[in-house]
């Protein structure tokens, strides 16, 4: 009989090589993994997380312990039901916010700072962002947290990875590869990569000037893009008033969404990166009138 996994389905025995760990990946992944920070609020701290800023932010994202309390004082200030955490990206947009959501590597990021230089429409987050369901008209609002002021993005990760030509598995491949271990060791690697790489530039990177100087301010969401994968290792996170928090399914999240205009990718998708540059110039252009 065969062996059962730890999800308590039988192995496939084909998967053997595919799961090995005495591999070039997978031994270069312990490496990175080893040289990386042991303790994850010394490196928020690091990157000197503003005073003001939402600090359950810089852990809950992460599964990690968090104070409840925190999120419910969030919630009363900004008169939120539902609150939800979203690995993305937000600019501001004529005094609304625009929020991509999604797996990492994707081009999120790219897309963002794209149009910061040619709309000049500032970024609000690029990591995590927290979004609150409105209790008075059931509309959705961005909850500045601060944590963008008090990080640098990964440059040096970005070009590490077009080094080694490395593409995110979430682009190239189907949820169903994770059966044959193909996409498990991409991710992994390169998430690897990313993490060891950014840690090191935010370390020998100084503080914004503009961190000691933040307010929690929020905005209503016009647009929301979000981009499915059903692999993605960072699921929309519910923090249902009064209720532990938990991950939704794409559906429920789009349900839950519904006060913002919802534009939604399937993943793989090799034309990814494109679409979100398009469909932000066209958001941004309509919203500003170009």
């Amino acid at each position: 009989m065969p062996k059962p996994t730890e999800a308590g389905r039988p192995a496939n025995p084909g998967n053997a090589g595919a799961q090995a760990h005495n591999t070039y990946d997978g031994m270069l992944y312990n490496v990175l993994k080893a040289l990386g920070p042991k303790d994850f609020l010394k490196e928020r701290s690091a990157r000197r997380i503003p005073d003001g800023a939402v600090r359950f932010m810089a852990t809950l994202p992460n599964r990690r312990e968090y104070d409840s309390s925190e999120v419910e004082d969030v919630r009363r200030k900004f008169n939120c039901s539902d609150i939800m955490v979203l690995h993305g990206a937000a600019l501001e947009v004529n005094g609304r916010a625009v929020v991509i959501t999604g797996p990492p590597g994707i081009g999120k990021s790219t897309a963002l700072r794209r149009q910061y230089k040619r709309n000049n429409a500032p970024i609000i987050e690029d990591s995590f962002v927290l979004v609150g369901v409105d209790k008075t008209d059931g509309g959705l609002k961005l909850i500045e947290t601060g944590m963008y002021l008090g990080q640098k993005r990964q440059v040096v990760s970005r070009s590490m990875r077009k080094l080694l030509h490395m593409q995110s598995p979430y682009i190239t491949l189907h949820g169903d590869k994770a059966d044959s271990g193909q996409f498990e060791k991409v991710r992994r690697l390169g998430m690897s990569i990313s993490h060891w790489a950014g840690v090191m530039e935010n370390l020998l990177t100084p503080a914004s000037p503009k961190v000691r100087e933040f307010h929690p301010r929020s905005m209503a969401v016009s647009d929301l893009i979000y981009c499915v994968h059903k692999k993605d290792e960072y699921p929309p996170l519910l923090l249902p008033e009064g209720e532990k928090p938990k991950s939704m399914a794409s559906e429920e999240f789009i349900e839950k969404a519904g006060g913002a205009r919802m534009h939604v990718f399937r993943l793989p998708d090799n034309r990814i990166r494109a679409k979100l540059q398009l469909t932000l110039d066209q958001l941004v252009w309509t919203t500003k009138g170009l």
